[in-house]
């Protein structure tokens, strides 16, 4: 292949990928701590958005973290970890999570008091239906989350948080 046509299919893929990009993926700015340890206020998030998005949706899993509409204001957007998906039972006793019975070991959470508050330490046990997540904050002591507001909708969620780019180095979220 000549210098000239690699040159042209190199700048059309680039053309093409900058077209596609707005509707693949966003920027997000986060302003809040709750998901500390893991992200951080300041830090600024690309998200699976549009097609990627309904792509990616319908195969969430346990763990993912995404950025949804707050189910009390509409206009704000949430990141969480998801901690339950359709048909799972979710508890919290002491500030432990309970998934379908059975204690989970979850090294990303974070408590920053001993402190037990009992609407947010402990919770009956709840069956999350379909189309529904049950969805946390890492930093459990300070996070407004599903103990809350209750279940996120998968018509909420805007996408699924794939990396963090700044401050640097871009590093993956898990």
């Amino acid at each position: 292949m000549s210098k000239r046509r690699r040159l042209a299919y190199t700048l059309g893929f680039l053309f093409v990928f900058l077209c596609a990009a707005p509707f693949l993926a966003g920027a997000f700015h986060v302003s809040a701590g709750s998901m500390e340890d893991t992200i951080h206020a300041g830090e600024k998030l690309i998200i699976s958005r549009g097609i990627l998005t309904s792509l990616i949706v319908p195969n969430l899993r346990r763990n993912d973290i995404v950025a949804f509409h707050s189910p009390q204001d509409a206009r704000q957007i949430f990141i969480k970890r998801i901690v339950g998906v359709p048909g799972d039972r979710i508890r919290i006793a002491n500030k432990a999570l309970f998934l379908n019975g059975h204690r989970v070991n979850e090294p990303w959470a974070v408590h920053k008091t001993a402190f037990i508050d009992d609407k947010r330490d402990n919770t009956p046990e709840l069956l999350v239906p379909p189309g529904q997540y049950f969805v946390l904050g890492d930093n459990r002591d300070n996070s407004l989350d599903s103990r809350y507001f209750g279940l996120v909708s998968d018509q909420d969620i805007v996408g699924q948080v794939l990396f963090a780019y700044w401050p640097a180095p871009v590093h993956r979220i898990r």
